[in-house]
């Protein structure tokens, strides 16, 4: 992309808003990198981050609001049709369900209800605990 100019700031100086034409140390910014390698490698479910996709850290720091089905991680276009069909237009109606059912009777309703495999069921569980373990 021609005419892209980008400065390399670390969290510190962005945070403090310090306005500089300058690029972060090198050291500052692979001291950075390595936190972040370090911090994705200490447990298995941060090891599981490195393939977390963008939709799925979007709905789980951000408030519900009137999300639609299809912002739930795991829930696509056939998915949220086959939600819409019974009723549930937004991913809040969907999250009363995961409310009233342990995880495993929740995956198993996504399978059953409308067509989910294990892994779209798993995702979409997997959000919704940690939507709830940092919303309520």
């Amino acid at each position: 992309m021609s005419g892209l100019e980008t400065r390399h700031r670390t969290y510190a100086r962005a945070t403090a808003n310090l306005e500089t034409t300058e690029d972060a140390p090198q050291e500052e910014l692979l001291t950075l990198e390595q936190q972040v390698v370090g911090i994705l490698h200490t447990t298995e479910k941060n090891s599981r981050m490195a393939t977390i996709s963008e939709k799925y850290l979007d709905f789980v720091h951000e408030p519900m609001e009137d999300k639609p089905v299809t912002a739930l991680p795991g829930i696509g276009e056939t998915l949220g049709q086959n939600l819409r069909a019974r009723g549930f237009i937004r991913a809040s109606a969907v999250l009363g369900q995961f409310l009233q059912r342990d995880p495993e009777k929740f995956k198993t309703w996504l399978k059953k209800a409308i067509g989910a495999n294990a892994y779209q069921a798993n995702c979409c569980t997997r959000a919704l605990e940690e939507w709830c373990d940092i919303f309520l």
